[in-house]
């Protein structure tokens, strides 16, 4: 697997926000959502996929419209024997089929021979043709051609629709796995510091210890603090692992070449990091809901296909009535025109109906009950959206005063941590008292990590239910 260089992701930093962190003489990459975003969005084989839907949609579209593209056709036939020419039939022509339903169309033809049919015999020069078909009955009002090109307007917009939808789930889940993995390295930092300042107070206990100043059993219970601390920090560090390979999933370069996060990439500080506030106008938004949410716009495309299933299968049930008119006319010294009579013509019709048109009926009963099920589906799917987008709201209103109170938990108790602390240097305090503090201020603090990314998760979960991430488009 390609490993995304440090310069790429150095270039990337520079671009976006030129932020960087010194950490032991090594220079830590700040990597922001953002330009983690900007990455997924251009280059993962998902969105490339996106982009795939809107492309099938348009080749739909012009496939259905190639059904009404005109049609040039032609045609020979003879027959000798004996040195006796027996028929001679050529001939050929353009057909134009329109919106409407009335076909245009116009051709040349010649018939000659000795036993020709005298239906297809032409005199001099053959014969010109120019007329209509028109549907009086069946397919008058719509058929099967034009309803085609009906489903494939909508499911152009649909495309769109499902591209809108693949991207938003895409990004929703880009955003997550990214919280995901800030959250795994600061508990991983903090508890980094928690085996720190155990092993610091481990070697001050046994110091004093030796000089008597603290009894031996301090020194045991200082070492299995410690003991505890290193086997929580040995969890978190496997949690961020995991974090981090899952990041790598959505690191691609063009879409087909997969990438792996630096080692120097790190995110931003938890103290950085600004309070997703409410600033979505949910109700405004919900009003609106079903004219611009990605799912919504693609169900609401299946009803309006099944509607023009239904508008056809209606038009099957009256009888075929077709009326053909072709105005003929035999070109004088190749001049078509000069012998033209409204005398000189052929017409016919075609009359046709099934008795019982069961099939008809069957497949009209068909269609409106498929229509009905995508109508109570739309429903449902309409009424579930917004449970979710109210569900993920609440939450996110929630996380924010999980956020102030976590805070003021960490700053009461790390007052109440530095005064254990002063009565342990005085010896008026134990070890297990100040071990049992900072545990309590630990505790508060991965609360604190763990309500912070609550609420980033709150506003793209609400975001992602809503059907607008991402949010730059």
């Amino acid at each position: 697997m390609t490993r995304l260089s440090d310069k790429f992701l150095l270039f990337i930093s520079i671009i976006f926000f030129g932020s960087f962190v010194y950490s032991q003489g090594t220079v830590k990459e700040v990597f922001t959502l953002d330009q983690f975003l900007e990455i997924v969005i251009q280059e993962h084989p998902v969105a490339l996929q996106a982009k795939l839907a809107t492309d099938k949609g348009q080749a739909y579209l012009i496939k259905a419209k190639g059904g009404f593209d005109p049609k040039i056709y032609g045609g020979a036939s003879q027959k000798y024997f004996d040195g006796t020419q027996y028929y001679s039939l050529i001939g050929g022509g353009l057909k134009l089929p329109t919106w409407f339903g009335v076909e245009l169309d116009a051709g040349y033809d010649i018939g000659q021979g000795k036993y020709i049919n005298p239906e297809n015999a032409t005199a001099g020069d053959g014969l010109w043709r120019a007329g209509v078909k028109i549907p009086l009955g069946k397919n008058l009002m719509i058929d099967a051609r034009r309803a085609t090109l009906k489903q494939a307007k909508i499911y152009e917009a649909s495309s769109v629709a499902q591209g809108q939808m693949i991207m938003n789930k895409l990004v929703y889940d880009a955003t997550v796995v990214y919280w995901d993995w800030f959250k795994a390295y600061h508990k991983m930092k903090l508890y980094a510091l928690a085996v720190e300042n155990a092993s610091i107070r481990l070697k001050d206990v046994k110091k004093s210890a030796v000089l008597g100043d603290k009894p031996f059993m301090d020194t045991l219970e200082s070492h299995i603090n410690l003991q505890q601390r290193v086997f929580s920090y040995a969890n978190y560090q496997l949690h961020f692992k995991n974090a981090q390979a899952k990041m790598d999933l959505y690191l691609w370069q063009n879409g087909y070449i997969p990438l792996e996060l630096s080692p120097t990439v790190l995110p931003p500080n938890v103290a950085d990091l600004q309070i997703a506030e409410m600033d979505l106008p949910i109700l405004a938004m919900l009003d609106s809901l079903s004219s611009y949410h990605p799912k919504l716009l693609k169900y609401q495309a299946e009803v309006d296909i099944a509607k023009v299933d239904v508008r056809l299968s209606k038009e099957q049930l009256k009888p075929e009535v077709n009326i053909k008119y072709n105005a003929l006319n035999a070109p004088v010294n190749g001049n078509p025109w000069q012998n033209y009579s409204i005398n000189n013509y052929k017409w016919g019709a075609e009359v046709s109906f099934p008795v019982f048109i069961r099939k008809e009926r069957g497949a009209l009963k068909l269609n409106q009950l498929a229509l009905q099920d995508a109508q109570v589906e739309m429903t449902y799917l309409k009424a579930n959206q917004t449970y979710d987008i109210w569900a993920y709201y609440n939450g996110w209103q929630t996380s924010i005063q999980q956020i102030n109170v976590s805070r003021d938990m960490v700053t009461n108790y790390t007052k109440l941590l530095s005064g254990e602390q002063k009565l342990f240097n005085l010896g008026e305090s134990s070890v297990f008292l100040l071990n049992a503090r900072e545990k309590s201020l630990i505790e508060a603090q991965l609360n604190l990590i763990e309500a912070t990314i609550s609420n980033q998760k709150a506003k793209v979960s609400t975001a992602y239910a809503l059907g607008i991430l991402p949010f730059n488009e």
